[in-house]
């Protein structure tokens, strides 16, 4: 435990003299600069998860809250057991939890340590909806008692780069297929790829404003 304390080579994630509260709408953590050390992020999330159940459940609970937990396929070998917990236990507290994955075999059987497998399993299972991205293969599917009737309606997705991207929705009795289609200004902003990133970065060192910047992206990518 000496890591965690404040002499230890973790001690400044935990020795800050505020602490956490969830009163603003919208609260982004971003792990980024530790995103090469997985125990350290599944122990920062447990305890960010710990205090905001703590908030809501000392509270009049009207406030509807979401979790959105992205990239968890890089915290899955430390934390399925406390996302199982958790899955089970925010809608009561008029919650809900939404993981992340690469791949439909993170929610399933990723190693031999069955306990952990268990959790995963757990986590998917309990989970209302189910929302699926064309996946690259289908072998696990194929395989799963549950979603090996719907292959079909998975092979049947599409995706567009820049136009849209196809998703199944599936919940209990319910399959639905969904396109995703953005309008340019949302598009831009919630960019993810190499270039958009790079471009408002020399844009941020030329000094221009963000709206600006994304405007010119924005205009850049309409060219294209």
């Amino acid at each position: 435990m000496f890591s965690y304390t404040p002499n230890g080579v973790y001690g400044k994630y935990f020795s800050g003299e505020k602490p956490a509260n969830f009163k603003q709408e919208i609260t982004i953590f971003e792990f980024e600069h530790v995103k090469d050390q997985p125990k350290l992020i599944s122990i920062l999330l447990q305890s960010l998860l710990m205090q905001l159940t703590s908030q809501f459940l000392t509270g009049d609970r009207s406030q509807k809250f979401m979790v959105i937990v992205d990239e968890a396929w890089m915290l899955l070998e430390h934390t399925a057991a406390f996302f199982a917990a958790s899955v089970r236990n925010f809608r009561r507290y008029g919650g809900s939890l939404v993981i992340c994955t690469q791949c439909f075999a993170d929610l399933q059987t990723a190693g031999t340590n069955q306990e952990n497998n268990n959790h995963r399993k757990a986590i998917f299972e309990n989970s209302a909806w189910k929302v699926i991205l064309p996946p690259n293969s289908f072998t696990d599917f194929e395989a799963h008692s549950e979603f090996k009737h719907k292959v079909p309606l998975l092979k049947s997705l599409s995706f567009e780069r820049g136009e849209y991207s196809e998703m199944l929705l599936s919940s209990s009795g319910i399959d639905v297929v969904g396109r995703l289609m953005l309008d340019p200004l949302s598009s831009t902003i919630f960019s993810t790829e190499a270039t958009d990133f790079s471009f408002l970065q020399a844009q941020e060192k030329q000094g221009v404003p963000i709206e600006e910047a994304i405007e010119n992206l924005m205009k850049a990518k309409a060219r294209k």
